[in-house]
């Protein structure tokens, strides 16, 4: 009977890269589980642990042993595994002794390639003791490490150097080497507040051992946990309810990745650096200090933050007025950038760009700019608005990244241009779009609605995916070094939530570019509940309008549960191969009432007159699901004109009039959409 025991496997390094810390955790977490059932071997549940300075996994009741395994082999054919006299080949002997059996256990089996050789056996399931090793190297090799280190005189190589590691299983160690370590089941604790090792008895009291003992929290969501309690503790008791703290998601990640012994403490600084835009101290803050600034309810900085210490200390105001040092240093910095920004105007930095670069092939930032202004001009056209406003707005977008702050903080860029501009008497719109153009900068950013912004933020897309497609630099596969698949799905997320009616095939676009936004307003419409078939179906007439498209695409979803939508989708499928079948699109065939000698022809012939009447005004409107209704009303009479009409008679005339039927239907069903793309059951 097999036993279970908890098994414990941690890692304790060097303080490892903070940024990195989440995705080592999931990685070294997912090859252990995902090893672990590929070995057949049975456990309840697994945990996974990260600290600064460690890796560890958790796996709940696993079992001792892995279930016996069904072999079954089949060998040579049995004309090359014996020789004439019946005697076992060379063939023969490599499959006995790759089986590890005897003669006498060998069998034969009949296959379409004659009799050969068979075996079918059992084979004992291995121990946890012979398995675990080999996994748990497999899952470090696995890490995404892109630049692993050597440490000492060692050939081994790691993120950082490896002090300890423990492989308990049960209350015993599963004895394995690696970097140079033997395993064992001690732990370190926190560097200043446990000055003993942590003996680890059983797995399931690592948890537990680390805190208790080694004042360290083991969890990185527990420690991110007890910050946020900490930070509304804070609030709640030595501030303005109305106080908020800016807990951005990625700092929590990384500052609990940077502690084992979360110690939140709230810090001021002097109310003098509040005169620098909120942003560029927000920058210092969370980018060079990994603190929490504070705000009011209106979202104005106030002159507070919050730093997160890595131990309890016997004097916190000490280290609060530490903290408070080094970030005085700190917003000074981005005062005297900022003061010293203010007193060279924005223009002055024009002849500048040409000196910088942008791309080896598309030239400097002077070339971009002046393509990204031609661009803009041609959008404010489309949209009918001032393409001064615009003009200007481009001419100024790029400045900023010469200025002393954004040289400090890059995720400034388009900020700190909109505050110079405005400084310098610019108009507001222009100052706005010079902040704008780079909305969104990532998948929930937000849209930029001003008109001036609009157009800036297009044309810099379209010039960056134009010019990098016009060289050769198109992403493949999952690489993407410039980022055109987001800048693509941006520039189609302006066009869409701001209800443009911009066709980008009238942009002078070569097929591959289309092709490629094509793609990434398939991502988009998928993440909207819309099936690939229905997304095929209404881009199967080229809609020219996004918005248009993804309304159609609503309607054709919803109409995929019309009791009639299977019978309806058949019959397009037919109507269409018969019309490919005959080449019908590229033939000049009419429809002549005079030439129908059935009823049946001359109903349905009636009813797409009248559909089409009523459906002009419903397409014209983007009533779209009513206008699927409308056509779902036919389904009786198409029915009926199967049934009862042979539309490849012998009669020549009369069968190019029933396909020129066929094609006035088609045509108006595709004012909606392409049914027959649609895969319903029962529209085969």
């Amino acid at each position: 009977m097999t036993d279970y025991h908890d098994l414990l496997i941690e890692i304790c390094t060097e303080e490892l890269p903070p940024k990195r810390l989440s995705m080592l955790e999931q990685a070294f977490f997912s090859s252990i589980k995902k090893q672990l059932q590929e070995a057949q071997l049975d456990f309840s549940d697994i945990k996974s642990f990260s600290t600064p300075r460690r890796l560890a996994v958790l796996v709940y009741q696993l079992a001792e042993q892995q279930p016996t395994q069904t072999i079954e082999r089949k060998g040579p054919n049995v004309t090359q595994a014996y020789d004439a006299q019946g005697q076992l080949t060379p063939a023969g002997k490599g499959f006995l002794h790759s089986c590890g059996i005897t003669q006498d256990q060998l069998s034969t089996i009949k296959t379409d390639k004659g009799e050969c050789l068979h075996f079918i056996g059992e084979k004992p399931g291995l121990d946890v003791t012979s398995l675990i090793p080999e996994i748990i190297n497999t899952a470090l090799k696995g890490l995404p490490i892109p630049k692993p280190m050597r440490w000492g005189n060692n050939d081994f190589q790691f993120i950082r150097p490896v002090h300890s590691i423990i492989v308990l299983y049960g209350q015993h160690v599963i004895p394995i080497k690696l970097f140079g370590l033997k395993s064992n089941r001690i732990s370190s604790g926190h560097r200043q507040m446990c000055h003993e090792k942590i003996v680890i008895g059983f797995p399931e009291q690592y948890e537990t051992e680390l805190e208790q003992k080694g004042f360290v929290v083991a969890s990185a969501k527990k420690r991110q946990y007890i910050i946020v309690n900490q930070i509304s503790s804070i609030l709640e008791n030595k501030l303005s309810e109305k106080t908020l703290a800016k807990l951005d998601a990625d700092l929590l990640e990384e500052v609990s990745a940077l502690v084992e012994w979360p110690k939140t403490l709230l810090c001021q600084f002097d109310e003098k650096f509040l005169t620098v835009p909120q942003e560029a101290l927000i920058a210092s803050m969370q980018g060079h200090q990994k603190c929490f600034p504070m705000t009011d309810q209106h979202n104005q900085l106030l002159p507070y933050f919050l730093t997160v210490s890595n131990l309890d200390s016997r004097d916190e105001s000490e280290v609060i007025r530490g903290n408070e040092r080094v970030m005085r240093a700190r917003l000074s910095d981005a005062k005297f950038f900022y003061e010293t920004d203010l007193k060279i105007s924005l223009e002055s930095y024009l002849p500048k760009l040409g000196a910088i670069i942008y791309q080896e092939k598309l030239g400097s930032l002077a070339d971009k700019v002046d393509r990204v202004t031609k661009l803009a001009i041609s959008f404010a056209d489309l949209l009918k608005i001032d393409a001064e406003l615009v003009k200007r707005a481009a001419k100024l977008c790029k400045l900023d990244l010469l200025s002393h702050m954004v040289g400090e903080f890059p995720e400034l860029q388009g900020v700190m241009g909109k505050y110079y501009a405005l400084h310098a008497g610019e108009n507001p719109e222009v100052a706005t779009a010079i902040e704008e153009h780079y909305w969104p900068r990532f998948a929930e950013d937000k849209i930029p609605t001003a008109p001036v912004s609009i157009a800036l933020a297009l044309a810099d897309r379209l010039d960056t995916i134009v010019g990098f497609f016009s060289i050769g630099l198109i992403p493949t596969g999952d690489k993407d070094p410039f980022a055109l698949r987001r800048a693509a799905l941006g520039l189609l997320k302006i066009i869409i939530e701001n209800q443009l009616t911009i066709n980008l095939q009238e942009l002078n676009l070569n097929e591959a570019i289309l092709a490629f936004f094509k793609e990434r307003f398939k991502t988009i419409a998928l993440e909207k509940g819309n099936d690939i078939d229905v997304f095929n179906a209404v881009t199967a007439i080229s809609p020219p309008i996004l918005c248009d498209a993804l309304a159609r695409m609503q309607a054709v979803q919803k109409f995929k549960t019309h009791p009639s939508a299977p019978a309806l989708t058949q019959a397009n499928k037919r109507v269409s191969n018969l019309l490919i079948k005959n080449n019908v699109d590229n033939q000049n065939v009419h429809f002549s009432l005079n030439l129908c000698d059935t009823e049946i022809e001359k109903l349905l012939s009636q009813q797409i007159t009248n559909t089409e009447n009523n459906l002009s005004p419903l397409v014209k409107n983007s009533s779209y699901s009513q206008g699927l209704l409308l056509l779902a009303e036919l389904k009786p009479t198409i029915d009926q004109f199967f049934e009862e009409v042979m539309i490849m008679t012998d009669d020549l005339d009369k069968r190019n009039n029933r396909l020129a039927l066929l094609k006035k239907l088609r045509a108006l069903f595709l004012r909606v959409a392409d049914l027959a793309e649609l895969q319903l059951a029962n529209a085969a």
